[in-house]
């Protein structure tokens, strides 16, 4: 038989967000810099690929449509303002 591939975690954030809403969105580094922050409108799109930890805040969550590896780290049912804490290899 072929030999057995444990699932390792991934070592980097894929982190894709389609806005079906106008959503205000900052991204910061663990040192607290800036990686993104500014609206992103309804229709658009916006991809990140980030090896560390990084801090994820959505104005308006109910209004966007967040993957992190291929997950939904946001809560249900959120509609004021989120702030996610994303690692890789540890999205649950």
């Amino acid at each position: 038989g072929a030999p057995a591939h444990h699932a390792t975690a991934p070592r980097k954030l894929h982190i894709s967000l389609t806005a079906t809403q106008d959503c205000w969105v900052q991204l910061t580094n663990k040192t607290g810099a800036t990686l993104f922050s500014g609206m992103v409108y309804a229709g658009n799109s916006m991809n990140w690929t980030q090896k560390h930890e990084v801090t994820l805040q959505l104005g308006n969550p109910a209004g966007v449509k967040l993957r992190v590896n291929g997950k939904n780290p946001v809560p249900k049912g959120s509609v004021s303002m989120v702030t996610l804490t994303l690692r890789p290899g540890h999205v649950h």
